[in-house]
């Protein structure tokens, strides 16, 4: 089996000026542990996973914060 075939609904991603709430609206809606993020060339910057969203959290970041 290959990556390509486990990926049921296609690359979730935000942009990397988009607030946290962007990403954690998408993984709540599409059922994932993380995003994509990218710049404003569209291209790869990161990724947002549920661990950044706890130490986020945690540490009493806005989640509005761009």
């Amino acid at each position: 089996m290959r990556i390509k075939e486990l990926i049921r609904n296609g690359v979730i991603s935000c942009k990397s000026i988009d607030p946290i709430t962007c990403a954690v609206a998408k993984m709540y809606m599409h059922n994932v542990g993380s995003v994509l993020v990218i710049d404003e060339d569209g291209k790869p910057a990161g990724i947002f996973t549920e661990r950044d969203l706890v130490r986020v959290v945690a540490e009493g970041i806005s989640l509005t914060r761009h």
